[in-house]
């Protein structure tokens, strides 16, 4: 595994990962504070408490000493890892976020009230966030990623970097039908399934298949799929 730290502020660091297959995604030294994972492409199988998987566009947060490791069942995987030490940001946080009220604890409160590791699907604005890190001059590329953190932290303490329903709210084997009918729709455009009969075939209520679909994938399956017909 490939991982490059940048120290962004006291108590912010930000790390691109890389790694393959066969490897495992480390947690790391066991500490307070909290870790930010964000799934740009692969796919990564966390062990906690409550077992977490990430796709491309998903991001978990949690507490450092709640984190284990990760297996990667979707072979080559890249992503981007936040860590903010509590401690710090309380005494001396980024002098933009001065008196904004924007603590770690916050965050934890905001995303995991209960302590526990959460998953979401980030909403559009959180994930150009991270597509844009890895762009920019070279010269200016420290400065360019203090900005964008700060950016994403101002949206997630608003509330707004997720979809409004934990992933892990679901099963994890509810999510995994999800995708499978999302993979399968999007996979053959041609065909015409409605709700009731992806109901039946995948043994799930309809309502909870079309809450779920929406909550993974931000849109209805109409939407979703009348967006990908128009961009065949």
């Amino acid at each position: 595994m490939e991982r490059i730290d940048t120290a962004l502020f006291p108590g912010i660091t930000l790390s691109r990962i890389q790694a393959q297959g066969e490897e495992v995604l480390a947690p790391g030294e066991k500490q307070e504070g909290i870790v930010l994972h964000y799934c740009q492409s692969g796919q990564a199988d966390w062990s906690l408490s409550t077992p977490v998987h990430l796709d491309p566009g998903d991001f978990l947060l949690t507490s450092r000493n709640l984190l284990g490791e990760a297996s990667l069942p979707g072979g080559d995987y890249r992503g981007w890892m936040l860590r903010l030490d509590r401690e710090v940001l309380e005494r001396n946080p980024p002098e933009p976020l001065c008196g904004s009220g924007m603590t770690g604890e916050g965050l934890l409160a905001r995303y995991s009230p209960r302590g526990k590791s959460a998953a979401f699907s980030a909403e559009p604005g959180l994930r150009q966030i991270f597509e844009s890190l890895s762009a920019g001059p070279a010269a200016y590329r420290l400065t360019f990623r203090k900005v964008k953190v700060l950016e994403l932290l101002v949206l997630l303490a608003a509330g707004e970097g997720s979809r409004e329903k934990r992933l892990t709210e679901y099963p994890a084997e509810q999510v995994e039908i999800i995708r499978q009918i999302h993979d399968r729709l999007t996979g053959n455009l041609s065909e015409r399934c409605s709700i009731e009969e992806l109901s039946r075939q995948y043994l799930m209520n309809p309502t909870t298949l079309k809450q779920m679909f929406k909550t993974v994938y931000g849109t209805s399956i109409a939407a979703h799929i009348r967006e990908h017909r128009m961009e065949a």
